[in-house]
């Protein structure tokens, strides 16, 4: 995945390698937020299943 992502901004040639570093950081911050919640939105919407059986 990172080396089609290298490869489409070696294309271009105002990317240089920081950019590109900070970008696929920034990437992988927002993915660890985004599996922290939706283990957050499982856990809550399990605790509205079991209230609505009681």
């Amino acid at each position: 995945m990172y080396e089609r992502l290298r490869f489409r901004l070696s294309c271009c040639p105002l990317a240089d390698e920081s950019y590109v570093l900070g970008i696929v950081e920034t990437a992988q911050k927002y993915r660890t937020q985004l599996i922290s919640w939706s283990s957050k939105l499982s856990v809550i919407s399990e605790q509205l299943r079991m209230s609505h059986k009681q």
